[in-house]
């Protein structure tokens, strides 16, 4: 992960991931129009006006997670997405499912005041049940 140190790369990390969102969004509002979907708490009355990379640059600048937190997050909704396909991500629920998948992440990723024992009981969170347990990511993953 010392890539992820570069200054440089955390922005193209940042637009390639939001890139992949946008597009997996868009895609699913479409296919909405031609068939039900369930909504869940993750759902809103309306989408978000702020777009899905300008909220992952302020997660980025605000939350000070580590970068390898950002992947992780994009593991864990594509887990959520494999896992729930009744309940696709799309623009009403993108930015939720985003911020709870990078605070699960950065929990899991960045608490350096938790032992091992202790992180392994972390993923009892309803999203973390919704990805399929556990938290952890295999390098051969990402």
């Amino acid at each position: 992960m010392a890539e992820l140190e570069n200054p440089n790369v955390m922005p193209n990390l940042i637009t390639f991931l939001s890139s992949l969102l946008q597009k997996l969004a868009e895609s699913n509002d479409v296919n909405r129009r031609f068939k039900a979907q369930k909504v869940s708490v993750f759902h809103g009355l309306s989408r978000p006006t702020i777009s899905i990379q300008n909220y992952l640059d302020r997660i980025y600048k605000y939350a000070n997670c580590s970068p390898c937190c950002f992947i992780v997050a994009y593991v864990y909704l594509d887990r959520f997405a494999q896992r729930r396909p009744s309940l696709p991500i799309n623009s009403f629920n993108v930015h939720r499912l985003l911020i709870t998948s990078v605070m699960v992440a950065a929990k899991f990723m960045d608490d350096i005041r938790r032992n091992q024992h202790n992180r392994n009981e972390l993923p009892r969170s309803g999203f973390s049940v919704w990805i399929g347990f556990p938290v952890k990511c295999n390098p051969q993953y990402l």
